[in-house]
């Protein structure tokens, strides 16, 4: 008889649940469960998947300390400092151990997914707020945020905590409005592709008759982010190349929209590090759920309290509108998909309760819900599997590499890095104690005839100096610039007489006749 109540007081309210609300013990420990397994599948390879290019990186900047870093990043970076600021104060207090260095990111990772519980619970009850949150902890892009220098996972829970931000504000009360402001602020201080999400959220508000809580939210935002400014100018001036360094293709919209679903890892589908360039038809069964369960969103259109659901479509679609369109424009792409991840706990919250949904309306409630995620799982699953435990998706080995020339290095040799900052990463597991070159270049657009030159002018001091010569080379230097390193080499009396691939790059050693 409770339940009964129970269940039509919630419906009164305009809040749906498939079945009678249990205890709120029952909720408490399914979140318990999913938390559980998000941390499990994060902490794994925490410590052990190797360092790459742009977590080398980071500990660069990290070293720098807090005014050099700001300006630093104003003529060299295309993000702004609030992560390079937050992990150099956390590198300085407890060192630059793999594991101690990621655990910024892993707790931000595992907090994502307890958020995402906290925002579909807002939206539409517990029901959708287990299904969300399991498909975020087991996304293989959240996963391997949570395992990597970098500031998307801190990205993640900034956005998700402006939106139940966001949520409070439209139920009355200005400090909300102030706590959005200043989330929205933190966000444009974590990445600039966060601000996508910001202008959805603001716009959704403006337009959905809530202009009070976005013009307070906007005013205190903007006040925040004013110091950050004359730093915005100098980067737009000093970073001509922006994005990235893919040219757009027709299939790139399908991998945005996989990303955002399964998270890719499916044999001959695209990872965290690597796009496909393949028939786009193999997405398209992978979609179909994902697709499904968010079409039927639609059904609580006209519902009381929709707000919240309206929010996150519009802040979800917004950014993933705003980099197709500039993709369109510039003609390549505006973004990895990786540099999406912080979106997809939204598309989560809006597949969750469209699942819900179709279950109520199908009549066949827990079952029909209970097909759905086995459905889900059954895509998302097999790809985290295939991203933790198969070589085949290990895109860097930067450790195995550093390794194997420390094994073999002798007094006196010399390494060549190209291009520049393949050092960053490298270095972490082996710092060559001779003499060292990185080849520095523009990295769009790429033009075979330039690499000679600078290799002859990176190879002028060792002309005479050493014997031997490693060089090692990576992404995203082309299939060129090997044959002009080896030519520079060549041209100086050295001889490639080995060479070592790994996941991401390759080794060779050069020896000079005497």
């Amino acid at each position: 008889m409770e339940c009964r109540l129970a269940k039509q007081a919630l419906k009164e309210r305009g809040r749906w649940y498939l079945e009678p609300v249990p205890g709120t013990v029952l909720w408490g420990l399914a979140l318990l469960a999913v938390l559980a397994v998000a941390a499990a599948v994060r902490w794994e390879l925490l410590a052990t998947r190797s360092l790459w290019y742009d977590e080398g990186y980071s500990l660069f900047v990290a070293r720098m300390g807090g005014r050099q870093i700001l300006q630093f990043l104003k003529a060299n970076d295309a993000h702004p400092a609030g992560y390079y600021v937050l992990l150099s104060f956390w590198i300085q207090r407890f060192g630059e151990g793999l594991l101690v260095a990621r655990l910024p990111s892993f707790v931000f990772g595992v907090a994502a997914v307890a958020l995402t519980w906290l925002v579909a619970s807002r939206l539409h009850g517990p029901a959708s707020a287990a299904v969300a949150a399991l498909l975020v902890a087991i996304h293989p892009f959240q996963v391997m945020a949570s395992n990597e220098l970098r500031m998307y996972s801190l990205l993640t829970v900034l956005v998700l905590a402006a939106v139940l931000a966001a949520v409070r504000a439209i139920r009355g009360g200005d400090s909300w409005a102030l706590l959005l402001g200043v989330l929205w602020a933190a966000v444009g201080y974590t990445s600039y592709y966060g601000l996508l999400a910001v202008v959805g959220m603001a716009a959704a508000l403006w337009t959905g008759g809530h202009r009070k809580v976005a013009g307070l939210a906007a005013a205190t935002g903007l006040a925040l982010y004013l110091p950050w400014l004359p730093y915005l100018a100098g980067f737009w001036r000093a970073n001509p190349q922006l994005w990235t360094r893919e040219t757009l293709w027709w299939g790139y919209p399908v991998e945005l929209l996989a990303a955002q679903a399964f998270g890719g890892y499916w044999p001959d589908t695209f990872t965290y590090h690597t796009s496909f360039r393949g028939s786009v038809f193999l997405y398209v069964p992978l979609l179909v759920p994902y697709g499904l369960f968010a079409a039927a969103t639609v059904a609580l259109a006209g519902r009381e309290r929709s707000e919240g659901l309206r929010l996150v479509r519009w802040t979800w679609m917004t950014a993933f509108v705003a980099i197709l369109g500039l993709s369109l424009a510039m003609g390549w792409a505006a973004a990895y998909p990786r540099h999406l991840t912080f979106l997809q706990p939204l598309a989560a919250c809006w597949v969750a309760v469209g699942l819900v949904e179709l279950s109520r309306a199908l009549r066949l409630r827990s079952r029909a819900a209970g097909l759905g995620v086995l459905w889900l799982l059954s895509l998302q699953g097999p790809a985290l599997v295939a991203m933790q435990s198969d070589p085949r998706y290990q895109s860097y080995r930067y450790d195995l590499a550093a390794r194997f020339v420390q094994s073999a290095f002798r007094a006196g040799d010399a390494v060549v890095y190209a291009p520049g900052g393949t050092s960053l990463a490298f270095e972490y597991y082996f710092r060559p104690p001779g003499p060292r070159v990185e080849v520095r270049i523009q990295p769009r657009p790429y033009r075979p005839e330039e690499w000679r030159p600078r290799f002859d002018r990176g190879l002028r001091a060792l002309v005479g100096q050493v014997q031997r010569v490693w060089t090692v080379t990576t992404a995203p230097a082309p299939p060129a610039a090997e044959t002009a390193l080896k030519e520079a080499l060549g041209a100086r009396g050295y001889r490639v007489v080995g060479e070592r691939a790994f996941p991401g790059l390759k080794v060779s050693l050069a020896v000079r006749a005497r």
